[in-house]
């Protein structure tokens, strides 16, 4: 019983010290050019479509060659997402991103950030490529 008690106030303080911690959240980050903007602007609607399990708004923030890292560590084509469900990629509620560290290269990026859920923080790298004027993700995968 009293580990339960702790794992718990364990999981409650996870995001409140990420909330009022030294953390920043990904929409106070101050871009640095308008690329960071719709960078920051394209990751906030993936979190948001992602708590919403709205897997149609999921997708329209993937680049047809996606690959996105499930739960288990395993890669996932953009086929293979329109045919499960986005509680089968992410396997616990999702809060926030933290921290984002960008990094440009003409029309690519790499977004290194933290992500805050339910069972833990984990560090995530999103890859990021232009196409049509239109930041999308290419690739999406957590670090131990």
């Amino acid at each position: 019983m009293h580990k339960k008690f702790v794992l718990a106030a364990l999981f409650l303080l996870i995001p409140f010290t990420l909330c009022y911690g030294q953390s920043i959240k990904l929409q106070d980050y101050k871009a640095k050019n308008s690329d960071e903007t719709a960078i920051i602007e394209k990751l906030n609607e993936y979190l948001e479509a992602v708590k919403a399990e709205d897997k149609e708004k999921v997708l329209s923030c993937c680049h047809e060659s996606i690959q996105l890292m499930d739960w288990h560590g395993n890669y996932l084509t953009k086929k293979e997402m329109k045919n499960t469900n986005v509680s089968d990629w992410v396997f616990s509620k999702w809060y926030g991103f933290y921290d984002p560290k960008i990094k440009l290269d003409g029309n690519e990026a790499n977004v290194d950030l933290v992500l805050a859920r339910s069972k833990a923080i984990i560090p995530i790298t999103f890859q990021m490529l232009r196409k049509n004027e239109k930041w999308l993700l290419l690739k999406q995968e957590r670090h131990p």
